[in-house]
C-alpha cells in the first residue's frame, strides 16, 4: 500500500473537524505500513449514504488502525464505530474516540466498577445503538467489529453478536462485509499477534430486504465474513479457546 501521499494529499471530501483530518492522517502514517493491501477498495468508496460496516476482529491495533484506513480510502468519509465506553477511561484514548467520532457502547459497568459513575460524563446519551441508529436516519455509515472481542483465532470466527444485522433490518440500509486476513500467518495453533501485517477484503454489500429476519441476515453477514477473511463460521461457536482470548 501507497502511503507516500498520507501527510500532503488533500481530501476529496474533508471530516467536518480539523481533529478528525489529523487523527486519520496520523494513524494511517503510523500503522498503514501493516496494510499489506486492500480488495474491493472501489467498492467501499463507490457507496455513499448509510450502511453499516461489519468486520471480524482479530487484534488490538486494528481497531484504531481500520476505520482510520477506511475513511483514508474514502476520501474522509468517516465510518462511525462503535467501540466500548471503558476504553475512555485513559485519557488518551477518550481524545482518540472523541477526534475519530467513535460511538461509546455504555451497556457494560467500568473495569474497575468504582468508576462505573464516570459512564455518564464520557458517554452520555445518546450512546451505543440509539446513536448508531440516528447516525443511519441522518445518512451516515457506521461500523460493527461483529465478534464484539478480540478474538485471535486464525481460523474460525466467533458466532457474532446480531446488532449490525439489527441495525441494518430496522433501518432498511445495506450491510457490508469486510474480511480481514493475516497473510503471514501460518500457523493454525497460534493466536494473532498485534503486530501482524494484515490485508483487508471488502465484500458486496447485502440487503436486508432480501432477507426475512435478523437471524437470517446476521447468519448471511457471517458466512461472508467467514469466506472474506479466509476463516470458518459455525452458528453455535459462542466463545473462543482461552489461547485465543484477550
Amino acid at each position: 500500500m501507497d502511503l507516500s501521499s498520507v501527510l500532503t494529499a488533500s481530501y476529496r471530501h474533508p471530516p467536518d473537524r480539523r481533529s478528525t483530518r489529523w487523527v486519520i492522517r496520523a494513524t494511517v502514517w503510523a500503522l498503514g505500513h501493516r496494510v499489506r493491501s486492500v480488495e474491493g477498495a472501489d467498492r467501499l468508496r463507490s457507496l455513499d449514504g448509510p450502511f453499516v460496516a461489519a468486520l471480524n476482529h482479530s487484534q488490538r491495533t486494528e481497531a484504531f488502525l481500520v476505520p482510520a484506513l477506511l475513511a483514508w480510502l474514502r476520501g474522509g468519509r468517516i465510518i462511525r464505530f462503535l467501540a466500548d465506553w471503558n476504553f475512555m477511561l485513559l485519557p488518551p484514548v477518550y481524545l482518540l474516540y472523541r477526534c475519530a467520532r467513535v460511538i461509546p457502547v455504555a451497556t457494560k459497568p467500568a473495569r474497575p466498577r468504582f468508576l462505573t459513575p464516570l459512564r455518564t460524563v464520557l458517554a452520555p446519551s445518546p450512546n451505543g445503538y440509539p446513536l448508531a441508529r440516528r447516525c443511519l436516519d441522518d445518512g451516515r455509515p457506521v461500523g460493527i467489529f461483529v465478534e464484539g472481542t478480540t478474538h485471535r483465532d486464525p481460523t474460525r470466527l466467533l458466532r457474532g453478536r446480531r446488532g449490525a444485522a439489527r441495525l441494518a433490518h430496522e433501518s432498511r440500509t445495506p450491510v457490508l462485509p469486510i474480511g480481514i486476513r493475516f497473510p503471514d500467518h501460518t500457523d493454525p495453533g497460534a493466536p494473532i499477534s498485534d503486530r501482524e501485517p494484515l490485508s483487508v477484503h471488502v465484500g458486496e454489500p447485502i440487503a436486508p430486504q432480501a432477507h426475512d429476519d435478523v437471524k437470517t441476515l446476521h447468519r448471511c453477514l457471517m458466512q461472508s465474513i467467514a469466506r472474506l477473511s479466509g476463516t470458518t463460521w459455525e452458528a453455535d461457536r459462542v466463545r473462543p479457546a482461552p489461547a485465543f482470548a484477550s
